[in-house]
């Protein structure tokens, strides 16, 4: 799909390829806001493979910058090129169970255009892709988000459909004032609206984490282990797509970029200081996790010590008491307990009057 937004336009040119839109005509269009300088925002969601071509055939992006854009999941990263940066960086959003027709659709296309340019690296590209864990225990689902900034322009790339693209493209199409404030605002607006989309997923992770601690005392289990484990993964997976976006945001704030009026510099701050607050959330749930660990162990841990406290109270209460037993039981001629008439009763007497008194000590030393 391809989203193009133009100062002083109403129009929506979105398709899902290029055919319908006369593809020359769209070239052209894109080029001439180019040589203007004009305020462009192209967005390309899922894109086909013609779309794809823009990259190379009109903004002239760098061949490796276009490679890591059909490459799923690359490192969060910051490339400079002459004339414009290039950033990697990592959308979450909730899983989905029907979403994996949707990727092997996404895939078809990526590999329908990776034959077209270079079929003999289309193997690595299949290597190289990753995705979030299986939807057996998948708390969200991670995909990648590119985008091209230049003073004038800006090119986001990405797969997946992602809500927060599509509603701040309606904002900037039903308000001109925001045009008005320059690449360096969309980007920020953009950043922006990446990172408070890990907000839900913490807020996910936190009530899971409390029924895990509400469960760990109440039915300690394998099953609870095993769900305390996929949400360390997903805690551990949070933290390192958001770590290399640290460094982005850093690198990005660190010098002067062509993009970014000093009116901008507060928003991406204020970016920057969302990541840090995230980070803070995922040690703080991290740590409540490996606390919520420690408590199962422990509890397990008192649960077979008070087994193991049981039966050896039983043993021991048995041990006088086979040993009674087995000194009757002896096959000799001369016992003269064993020709007594109520000697079976005495014998079951002496048994029950040692039980009663081992049990006796065993509360008043309140072991039992």
């Amino acid at each position: 799909m391809l989203r193009i937004l133009l100062p002083g336009t109403e129009e929506k040119e979105e398709k899902e390829t290029l055919r319908g839109l006369e593809p020359g005509a769209v070239k052209a269009r894109i080029a001439e806001s180019l040589a203007k300088q004009e305020f462009l925002w192209v967005d390309l969601e899922t894109p086909a493979p013609d779309e794809v071509e823009l990259l190379s055939s009109v903004f002239n992006f760098h061949p490796l910058a276009i490679e890591d854009c059909l490459h799923r999941l690359q490192r969060p990263k910051v490339d400079e090129y002459p004339g414009y940066l290039f950033l990697v960086l990592h959308a979450v959003g909730p899983d989905a169970r029907g979403h994996g027709q949707q990727r092997q659709q996404e895939r078809g296309k990526q590999q329908e255009y990776g034959k077209q340019q270079d079929r003999g690296n289309q193997r690595e590209r299949g290597n190289r892709e990753r995705q979030a864990p299986g939807a057996g225990g998948r708390l969200f689902r991670v995909a990648e988000f590119d985008i091209f900034v230049g003073a004038n322009f800006i090119v986001t790339f990405h797969w997946d459909k992602l809500e927060f693209v599509a509603k701040l493209h309606e904002e900037y199409r039903a308000s001109q004032q925001l045009m008005e404030k320059g690449i360096g605002f969309l980007l920020q607006q953009i950043l922006g609206r990446l990172v408070d989309e890990y907000f839900p997923l913490l807020d996910r992770i936190e009530d899971r984490l409390e029924a895990i601690e509400n469960r760990i005392f109440l039915s300690p289990s394998q099953e609870l282990l095993s769900e305390a484990f996929v949400l360390r993964r997903g805690i551990l997976r949070v933290r390192k797509s958001l770590s290399p976006q640290r460094e982005v945001l850093s690198a990005i704030l660190r010098r002067d970029q062509p993009f970014m009026r000093p009116v901008d510099r507060a928003y991406f701050m204020d970016v920057y200081d969302h990541v840090l607050r995230l980070f803070d959330l995922v040690d703080n749930h991290h740590d409540l996790l490996s606390a919520a660990l420690d408590a199962y162990l422990s509890s397990i841990s008192n649960r077979m010590n008070e087994i193991m406290k049981v039966l050896t109270i039983i043993t021991t209460i048995m041990m006088p008491l086979s040993v009674i037993a087995g000194i009757y039981g002896m096959n000799f001629e001369y016992m003269p307990e064993l020709r007594l008439r109520y000697g079976y009763p005495a014998a079951l007497g002496l048994m029950a009057l040692v039980s009663a008194g081992m049990i006796w000590f065993f509360r008043r030393k309140k072991w039992l």
